[in-house]
């Protein structure tokens, strides 16, 4: 009960009992008091009189209800007190939180951008390879004085400047990646950035000979979403399974777009061990992982909540051949697509 509720029940009852109590005095002297032969000196003693009695009783029946309002002022003093203890320290819990997240969020970044600087290193072996193969033997050409420069220098130039472009390609995709707004929506081809991802990652698949196979639906759709934010996501998804697959004989992932009904989407699979029925449930919860020495339990957490953040949904199955089936789900936008994502 709020305090104004009790105070003013206890005015209530002190006004109720006032009033009983001299109106029934003043009730047994009322002859007294009407008589004209009474000198008004003992009129006025009779009322003084009546008066202090009624003071008197007022006192002593006050008194419980006093002693209770002060209890219950205590009482609400200190449950007041309390609640405010309680907002302080959910406002500093609330503070460490946010700080927290943010620096996941910092290392999530920090871990993205390692896949991606080896993967532009990986990238960029083969433009490099190609420009230094040529140049060689155009320099070995020219000592030898076999180099033609009316026929051999332009297609040599042409094919420098093809790679020189792939390499610039490479490495404004990836500052865009790293510096891109991960909060600007637009309209988004899933088939596109599938192939644009594998096109940029997968050559960290060759190294340890693992099959990354593309299958890209034909229904084209479009949804409303974050070109980096489904990057992060589907690299992550794409880094668990290659070490997931990585001791695999005939080891092999699968990346699959697909539509159907209102929703759009990504499946990443590979025949892997799997997850653990008893894992599945905290699969997507912070800090779960498999791994003894390398994971921090946050990668599959944080993609779980950014592809939320785009009102979709990542979920796990496992594949009925063996292995991991993780996919992502999205609504489908209609709309033209927006040139800058």
């Amino acid at each position: 009960m709020k305090k104004i509720e009790i105070v003013t029940r206890i005015k209530t009852k002190i006004k109720k009992y006032l009033f009983t109590l001299i109106n029934s005095f003043f009730h047994k002297e009322i002859d007294v008091l009407a008589s004209k032969r009474v000198p008004k000196y003992l009129k006025e003693q009779i009322i003084a009189k009546a008066t202090e009695e009624a003071v008197t009783r007022l006192k002593a029946h006050y008194e419980p209800y006093e002693i209770a309002f002060r209890d219950t002022k205590l009482q609400l003093d200190e449950q007041i007190e309390q609640a405010e203890k309680i907002r302080e320290e959910l406002e500093t819990i609330t503070k460490e939180k946010q700080i927290y997240l943010a620096e996941i969020e910092r290392k999530n970044r920090l871990d993205y951008l390692d896949k991606m600087a080896t993967a532009v290193a990986h990238n960029i072996n083969n433009p490099v390879g190609i420009i230094r193969a040529a140049t060689d033997s155009a320099l070995q050409d020219l000592k030898d004085d076999l180099f033609d420069t009316k026929t051999e220098l332009k297609p040599l130039l042409r094919r420098v400047f093809k790679q020189t472009e792939h390499l610039h390609n490479i490495i404004q995709h990836f500052r865009r990646f790293a510096t891109g707004n991960r909060e600007t929506l637009g309209l988004i081809n899933i088939n596109q950035l599938s192939q644009q991802v594998i096109d940029y990652f997968g050559v960290q698949f060759q190294q340890p000979n693992i099959n990354l196979n593309l299958h890209l639906s034909p229904h084209i759709a479009n949804t409303y979403a974050n070109a980096f934010l489904l990057e992060e996501v589907l690299i992550n998804l794409l880094t668990n399974a290659k070490e997931a697959v990585e001791k695999q004989k005939n080891a092999t992932v699968w990346v699959r777009t697909w539509v159907k009904g209102e929703k759009t989407g990504i499946q990443v699979e590979d025949n892997g061990p799997g997850i653990g029925s008893d894992l599945e449930q905290l699969l997507f919860s912070p800090f779960m992982t498999q791994k003894t020495e390398t994971g921090t339990g946050l990668g599959l957490f944080t993609s779980y909540k950014m592809i939320e953040s785009l009102k979709g949904k990542l979920s796990y199955q496992n594949r009925p051949e063996g292995g991991a089936c993780f996919i992502i789900s999205l609504p489908i936008s209609e709309g033209n697509m927006n040139e800058n994502l």
